[in-house]
């Protein structure tokens, strides 16, 4: 890999003289670099990668001996008008800043993803890319540690940056203290108002940050669709404030996720915080399509309250309720009784209670499973391939088609 910084002219002036065979020592990094100078339609997705990711498919290695001059692929992305994501796993100096402003001309990228430990420096150097840009832009950054107030105001920066054109943001098990919640939901109400998707795993959200959140999601210029809280630290209470900030600002969401919550601890989402999300998901103004709550431990009680409230929602047309629930073969009997008449459901996805194998049942548009004598053997059942019509299960199915046939529910 070169140590040479070089200008951004260089790139453009020798593109056309240099051949691809000199930019870079490695025969894969070559066929990349061609196909990306060629437009090629389907180089969709890339990886910058070292070589103890190599494997994958459409990956350019960034090893000291094969890199060569990464400034090339900066400038081949850079003019590249079908490139959709790029991916970058690997170590990134100041020397890679030729790569990072070669590429702040592309428009075509939709999504970058940054698989790190501490990737601020790498945010930093995309900064005349994310100012560049005008098209919509997801950032998703993966087990980034920033250990320093300056890598989180580099992430801000970012998103300042990004302005309007920042549609989606994943952090996901990226460390980041109590105090910087503020500042990063506040860059995304004051620079980010269209944001549509917000994905939060794994970062230990509790009571304090969804206070904070509440205050962002609440706001009049939100157009968030897609909200994930997997995997934190929500109890009864963040659920209730969450449900509430919602339901009160008659929001567009679509997709509610918070499974495995609350993640570690003696908390739990009990009847309360149950209560709070159904009265959401009942109110006329729920827009809400899909609701992920596997792994919440959800009883009965919880199950019926939940399937009451879907049966009075119009537009929910998927709800999960994976392992890691503790609903009985009463309580299913109870729920599918609750939701048979839910005619907008396209998609269900429960668990078997006894062996807790996970099963779904994903129900056609045109045919209402809910509303007709199901006849198991109609849909041509079998346990081997886990498939029969319409539907596609796993071991357990009997159970459900049980509980759908149950007399009770006719």
């Amino acid at each position: 890999m070169t140590t040479t910084v070089r200008s951004h002219d260089y790139y453009e002036d020798m593109a056309d003289s240099i051949a691809i065979e000199k930019m870079t020592p490695s025969p894969s990094n070559r066929e990349i670099l061609r196909r990306l100078k060629e437009n090629d339609p389907e180089l969709v997705e890339l990886s910058l990668i070292d070589s103890s990711y190599l494997g994958h498919t459409d990956c350019y290695c960034s090893d000291e001996d094969e890199a060569g001059d990464l400034g090339w692929l900066g400038h081949f992305i850079g003019k590249n008008t079908e490139l959709k994501v790029l991916t970058i796993c690997c170590a990134m100096t100041e020397v890679e800043g030729s790569m990072c402003k070669g590429m702040a001309g592309n428009q075509s990228l939709r999504k970058i993803e940054l698989c790190g430990q501490d990737d601020s420096l790498i945010l930093e150097m995309l900064v005349p890319f994310f100012k560049r840009k005008q098209s919509p832009l997801h950032l998703y950054m993966k087990n980034s540690s920033f250990s320093e107030d300056l890598g989180l105001s580099r992430l801000v920066v970012a998103m300042q940056c990004c302005g309007t054109w920042l549609m989606g943001l994943e952090l996901y098990n990226t460390s980041i203290s109590g105090d910087w919640f503020d500042e990063i939901f506040g860059a995304l109400k004051a620079h980010n108002p269209q944001l549509e998707e917000l994905r939060l795993g794994s970062m230990d959200i509790g009571l304090a940050e969804c206070r904070k959140l509440s205050a962002l999601i609440s706001s009049s210029e939100s157009c968030l669709l897609k909200l994930d809280l997997y995997y934190n630290m929500l109890d009864d209470e963040c659920i209730s404030i969450l449900a509430a900030a919602l339901k009160n600002t008659k929001h567009k969401l679509t997709h509610l996720n918070i499974s495995g919550n609350p993640f570690s601890g003696d908390s739990t989402i009990a009847r309360r915080g149950w209560e709070s999300l159904a009265s959401f998901l009942s109110d006329a103004n729920c827009n809400l399509e899909e609701l992920l709550v596997d792994y919440c431990q959800i009883d009965d009680e919880s199950a019926l309250i939940l399937g009451n409230a879907v049966a009075a929602n119009n537009k929910l047309k998927k709800i999960a309720l994976s392992k890691g629930n503790s609903i009985t073969s009463r309580g299913w009997i109870d729920f599918t009784a609750a939701i048979r008449d839910a005619h907008q459901m396209d998609e269900l996805w429960l668990i078997d209670a006894s062996s807790q194998d996970v099963y779904g049942i994903s129900l056609a548009a045109s045919s209402n499973l809910f509303h007709s004598a199901v006849d198991k053997n109609a849909f041509q059942l079998s346990l081997s391939d886990h498939s029969y019509g319409g539907l596609t299960c796993n071991k357990g199915a009997d159970t459900i088609l049980d509980c759908l046939n149950n007399d009770k529910l006719r």
